[in-house]
Formats: C-alpha cells, structure tokens, sequence
C-alpha cells in the first residue's frame, strides 16, 4: 500500500531527525559561543599583527546564545531520544501493516481466508 510506503518515509525521517539534533548536541557542547568569540579574537588579534589567521566555521548558527541554549539543555537530549524510539516504532507498526497486507493478497490470491 502506499500509505504504509509513506509511514515507512515519515519514520525514516523522524530518525534521521533525532540523529541530526544528537549531532548538533555533540558539535554544541564543545563549540561554544565563548569559545567562538575567542577565536575571533584571536584571529582580529593576528591580522592586527600582519599574521594569516583563517578561521572556518561549519555550523554558525550554533553561536547564537538562544540557538546554542536550545541544543544543549537536557530537554533537547530526552525528546531527541524520544524521537528516535519513535520513529523507530512508526517504521515497525508500517512494516507489520506491510506484511499483513501481503498475506491477505496472497490469501485473496489463493482462494483461502486469513486472520487479521
């Protein structure tokens, strides 16, 4: 069916979801708003000394103080968990809707009766 098909999708997402926002957890506890105004410094510090000093940043947004409170308060951690066993559960009951569907089109196929 289709509809189990999309379930499938939505559930797929739901876990790659949790597991982008674990990563950005990660990546928040160690690259911190102090930590990047450091760098800063650092680097305005250098070119004020006529040193080369090139400071590349993959995730920006985390610096911002409320971005940054967002990924690392305790809330986030349990709904990321929470996201994930669910995403994990919705693929489940869509798969097991799958198969039920399969063996009650083999069974309509065959001629015999199936229980739900």
């Amino acid at each position: 069916m289709r509809w189990t098909q999309a379930l499938k999708n939505f559930a797929g997402l739901m876990v790659a979801g949790s597991l982008d926002i674990f990563a950005l957890r990660c990546f928040a506890t160690f690259d911190t708003p102090e930590r990047w105004a450091r760098l800063q410094a650092k680097q305005a510090y250098a070119y004020a000394h006529g040193e080369s000093m090139c400071v590349y940043d993959p995730l920006p947004f985390l610096h911002y103080p409320n971005v940054h409170v967002f990924f690392v308060r305790p809330v986030t951690a349990y709904s990321t968990i929470v996201l994930f066993i669910a995403g994990w559960v919705v693929w489940g009951f869509a798969q097991r809707m799958e198969q039920k569907d399969a063996k009650r089109q083999i069974a309509q196929f065959e001629g015999n009766e199936v229980d739900g």
